[in-house]
């Protein structure tokens, strides 16, 4: 991430009530948030902390964009509110929509509305127990993040996302990142593994968090030697049985919506792009277009490509 970090905060007497991590690029605040942040939301005790936070804000003159704002939250509406309160122009766009899986009911009623999307899955689930020594440890707390965390990412290195350069080895941020998170969220008893391993082989395996009764998935690698075993899918199905079976609440996905998840997901988070604009020549000019033109050119181009 580029750019000078600004960081505003509200202060309550001693308590600190809201904040919000933007950084600066030219004349924009952006969010302090890229690819590996599946969330990015202002932090505040209530709206009213919220209102000033975003005046403190507004006050710099600088256009605004954040994305990756939960939109099922009231988080939206104080932003949009809070911004049009100080005066300036803001626009609300749909980002990435996250699948989940709300955990209702019993295992057995959630895979029988499933059967006919499962069948493949399960056919080759059964194809690999006949034929090979598989050993699932699901929502697994380890003993330390190493070396299971090692072999993790060493599995997503050696797939696809290592040849197209996007796996979390082939950045040493990333990977300086991933460690220290890891380190953190298992200090705090919230760091979690699961793997399926075939014939003593990694060949799946989730890095995510358990907070709050929710998994939260961070990363996610399957052996593409054994992909026609679809490991990744029977792992997956497993980690949702069993969350079921301890009782959570739900199983996050985060992240961008993918046919994969769409298997098991009973249903989806929104997101936004928040953009706010000073009530100045070009950024009105931005944000006109944004908000009127942009979208009847989408609908023009798409209308071309349909007709």
């Amino acid at each position: 991430m580029q750019g000078a970090l600004n960081v505003c905060v509200v202060w309550d007497g001693k308590d600190l009530v809201a904040a919000l991590p933007l950084h600066r690029r030219g004349a924009w605040l952006h969010a302090t948030a890229n690819d590996h942040s599946p969330a990015y939301r202002p932090l505040a005790r209530d709206a009213a902390a919220l209102r000033c936070l975003v005046a403190a804000i507004v006050q710099t003159r600088s256009p605004i964009e954040a994305r990756a704002i939960p939109a099922d939250e009231a988080t939206c509406s104080n932003l949009m509110a809070a911004t049009e309160d100080r005066g300036s122009l803001s626009i609300l766009e749909p980002d990435q929509i996250s699948p989940l899986t709300e955990i209702t009911g019993t295992f057995e009623q959630y895979r029988d509305e499933r059967r006919a999307k499962w069948r493949e899955i399960e056919r080759r689930g059964h194809k690999m127990a006949r034929e090979h020594d598989v050993c699932l440890t699901v929502i697994d707390e380890p003993e330390g993040p190493e070396p299971g965390l090692t072999e993790g990412l060493a599995l997503e290195a050696a797939g696809w996302k290592g040849r197209k350069g996007t796996a979390i080895l082939c950045d040493e941020r990333a990977t300086v990142f991933y460690r220290e998170l890891a380190s953190r969220f298992h200090a705090g008893g919230e760091l979690r593994f699961s793997a399926l391993r075939i014939d003593g082989r990694l060949a799946a395996f989730d890095l995510a968090l358990l907070h709050k009764r929710r998994y939260y998935l961070l990363k996610t690698a399957f052996d593409e030697g054994h992909r026609t075993l679809a490991p990744g899918l029977a792992l997956r199905r497993a980690v949702i049985e069993q969350s079921f079976e301890m009782g959570l609440e739900a199983h996050e996905f985060l992240g961008p919506d993918l046919a994969w998840k769409r298997l098991f997901a009973t249903g989806a988070r929104p997101h936004a792009v928040w953009r706010s604009y000073p009530r100045s020549a070009l950024p009105s000019l931005r944000y006109a277009y944004r908000r009127h033109a942009r979208p009847r050119l989408k609908e023009t181009y798409l209308r071309a490509r349909r007709a």
